[in-house]
């Protein structure tokens, strides 16, 4: 809202390059000054350390109606969304946080009364599409009350989702996504 661009991008650093495991993890391009100019930037100055993932890559990034900025990330190794926040427009992130969402990646919007809704793809039996909400600028999820867009996907290795979600002008949500249901690699 104050007119900062910025977005999530992931990659490895040029010293952990030959690394093993290799350790993605994230960077915002930013400007704030209308993309006249960007800087890049690591998101955390010492990497991705003292978690129990070695690092993150595909990331959402969503402005709460408090202004605050927070990201879902996927964990390397995979399984719960990891979650960060930014009170500075991105300059400095809050130490991660795993979320009880178990899938990846996620896509996010706030809905018109506020929420936020997080869809991501769920590569686990039952393989499919979820969603969650948030009803506090993410500060909890309602992982309750869990829904399930899908819950049929098949393949190996259960390659599927990465969703967009939209809310209509009629207040209708649209979401796209992929799934496989022929078991085929």
């Amino acid at each position: 809202s104050s007119g900062v661009q910025i977005r999530a991008i992931y990659g490895l650093r040029k010293e952990f390059i030959n690394a093993s495991p290799q350790r993605d993890e994230i960077y915002f391009i930013r400007s704030d000054d209308d993309g006249e100019t960007w800087s890049v930037y690591p998101m955390f100055e010492e990497g991705v350390t003292g978690l129990e993932v070695a690092g993150f890559n595909e990331t959402a990034i969503i402005e709460t109606s408090n202004k605050s900025l927070i990201v879902l990330m996927r964990s390397v190794p995979e399984g719960h969304l990891w979650q960060s926040e930014s009170f500075d427009e991105g300059l400095t992130w809050s130490k991660p946080i795993k979320t009880p969402m178990n899938g990846y990646p996620a896509s996010l919007i706030k809905l018109k009364d506020g929420r936020i809704l997080s869809v991501y793809g769920r590569r686990r039996v039952p393989m499919g599409v979820r969603a969650s909400i948030s009803d506090n600028n993410g500060k909890s999820w309602d992982i309750d009350r869990e829904l399930i867009i899908r819950n049929d996907g098949l393949g190996s290795p259960g390659d599927l989702g990465y969703p967009v979600v939209y809310q209509l002008p009629d207040d209708s949500i649209i979401t796209v996504y992929y799934i496989t249901t022929d078991n085929i690699n």
